[in-house]
């Protein structure tokens, strides 16, 4: 299409003209990238708009859709419980990193608090983090709410954590506050930081309000006392959301698609008879619920079939059977969609369908390692930087606010949750390989175990004097090095 000014241009110059035409063809037919053609009619929603603006509009909806889906399908129940507890498992611990007497007094003191720190007296330490990394994958997000507390509540540490569900936050607070702006109820400095939470005094959705009197209007939480856990997905994302959010349609679909198929299995197991001719000449007449019809109706329920038994029929009835086809593919089918549905979840299939009949060593391994690999990245990108250390940091400070321990700021390291051996002969002799080579550590070997490496070695001591105390460790070193000397020769031990 010509405007003006090429019309202009053409008068002056019909060369240049030409040349301009020719480029706008190019530009409207040809791409570099296929998927940017103009001939495409795909048009991705909302395009253009902020990770928050997305979030705003559909998060809420999302939300609502993936707890229904996690607390009545059962496959989607399976997987999500599997991930976290690969990511949580029974717990990430966290050693201090300190001088040894600072370590031992600060680890002791967390070990003492993990038990005594949920404000609503359900959780552990272990398993509050447990609950609120699930509620990140079905609702996208979670808040630990910071309580300190007094020292007449005499707790190791005088502070609490409160895991809210993110419905407390109010996400229609949006707009200018003064300098700031509230952004889904996040309130932001001139510099980007997060200065507040506009929480409810309540859960939106409970049924019973204990506080009336507070209204329902929320009110700013200061951001250092909020543990916001989330795992962003684009950058300048304030919220999180779910991880079922590339599949809850599919999920959604399969298990419409289950009860539909559960409904025709229902259909297909069942006999019926069509029958014509005299029918009424000596049967009694019956309706569908079993009551006695009428005479005259068009069509009669003439009863149940008992069943083994020889029945006379009267002369000139004709019958005919009815019995529905199966329909092959089911199986096929719905192992398809759990396989997408586990790659949306970033799960194995077997993980989320507990079906091992197609799995091999091999395929076992790689899938193992793969997600594993994806594990990894959420424990150290996510889990340790944004929930683990920022619970510890505020433990630590509150203790040495009270006077408890002598650093208000101790460093850790952590462990994550040892995966199971695949194969535990070779697994462990990799393990003691790495040992040998200077490749591990036995604390960081004893601690990917859930154990903590000073009680180990103590009651390994303890093991031991008991051993020589009943002359029985000279014994148990003799057969170990008979056994030792067997296996080098490929002989088996002897009894």
């Amino acid at each position: 299409m010509t405007n003006i000014l090429d019309k202009v241009i053409g008068y002056v110059s019909p060369q240049a003209a030409l040349s301009r035409a020719q480029a706008r063809v190019m530009l409207d037919g040809i791409r570099a990238y296929e998927a940017a053609s103009p001939r495409s009619d795909w048009r991705p929603r909302r395009a253009g708009a902020s990770a928050n603006a997305n979030h705003l509009a559909d998060a809420a909806t999302m939300r609502a859709k993936a707890r229904a889906l996690y607390e009545n399908v059962s496959f989607m129940k399976r997987g999500i419980n599997g991930k976290v507890n690969a990511l949580i498992g029974t717990g990430i611990q966290s050693y201090c990193t300190m001088p040894d007497a600072v370590a031992k007094q600060v680890d002791n003191r967390l070990k003492n608090w993990a038990d005594e720190c949920d404000a609503d007296a359900v959780h552990n330490l272990y398993s509050l983090e447990h609950a609120a990394w699930r509620a990140v994958e079905i609702d996208g997000e979670a808040l630990i709410r910071l309580r300190p507390r007094r020292r007449e509540d005499r707790l190791s540490i005088p502070l609490q954590l409160q895991l809210l569900e993110i419905d407390w936050l109010d996400t229609q607070k949006n707009g200018p506050n003064g300098n700031n702006i509230i952004v889904e109820g996040i309130e932001y400095d001139a510099l980007g930081r997060r200065v507040a939470y506009w929480l409810y005094p309540a859960h939106p959705g409970e049924l019973v309000l204990t506080r009336r009197d507070q209204g329902w209007q929320s009110r700013p939480v200061p951001a250092e006392y909020i543990i916001h856990v989330y795992a962003p997905q684009r950058p300048g994302a304030g919220r999180g959301v779910s991880a079922l959010h590339a599949t809850i349609n599919r999920v959604r679909d399969l298990a419409t698609y289950e009860d539909s198929e559960a409904a025709r299995k229902n259909l297909e197991s069942r006999l019926g008879i069509i029958v014509s001719g005299a029918a009424n000449s000596g049967m009694p007449n019956f309706d569908p619920t079993g009551k006695p019809g009428q005479s005259g109706q068009s069509a009669q329920h003439l009863g149940s079939l008992p069943g083994g038994a020889m029945v006379r029929l009267p002369d000139g009835m004709n019958i005919t059977t009815v019995k529905p086809e199966a329909v092959p593919g089911t199986v096929e089918y719905a192992k398809h969609h759990l396989r997408m549905i586990a790659m949306g979840v970033e799960v194995t299939y077997e993980m989320i369908s507990g079906d091992y009949s197609e799995a091999n060593f091999s395929s076992s391994r790689m899938g193992r390692m793969e997600f594993k690999r994806t594990c990894e990245v959420v424990q150290w990108m996510d889990i340790i930087p944004r929930m683990r250390r920022r619970i510890l940091n505020a433990a630590c400070a509150a203790a040495y606010l009270d006077g408890s321990i002598p650093q208000p700021n101790p460093t850790f390291d952590h462990t994550t949750p040892r995966w199971e051996y695949v194969n535990p002969r070779d697994d462990i002799a990799a393990e003691a390989l790495e040992l040998a080579t200077g490749l591990g550590t036995w604390s960081e070997k004893l601690r990917s175990r859930g154990l903590r490496p000073e009680v180990h070695w103590a009651e390994l001591r303890n093991d031991v004097n008991q051993l020589k105390q009943n002359d029985l460790l000279d014994l148990l070193v003799m057969l170990q090095k008979s056994r030792t000397l067997s296996e080098a020769s490929g002989q088996q031990p002897q009894n």
